[in-house]
């Protein structure tokens, strides 16, 4: 059997809090449990949207928090992303 991760949704923002939420202290949060709790998955999956406002200092900044992932993660574009500010 296959062991996963999905987050779904961060809507990370490097500059500002999203819905009244620090979105950075949250990735941060999640990431750290993932390595400390579930460091025997095969792969975690990040559905978009991944980025609120779609800035490529967003996309760059979110990178750099899940690189800290102990296991590989595969992000997904949401329909609110900017497909070309990712890259």
């Amino acid at each position: 059997m296959l062991k996963a991760i999905w987050m779904s949704d961060p809507h990370f923002s490097s500059t500002s809090n999203v819905v009244g939420q620090n979105s950075k202290m949250r990735i941060k949060a999640a990431v750290e449990h993932v390595n400390a709790h579930h460091n025997d998955t095969k792969l975690c999956i990040i559905s978009g949207d991944l980025v609120n406002k779609g800035t490529p200092n967003d996309y760059r900044e979110l990178k750099s928090h899940l690189d800290a992932l102990v296991i590989p993660y595969f992000p997904m574009v949401g329909n609110h992303d900017n497909r070309y500010a990712q890259r």
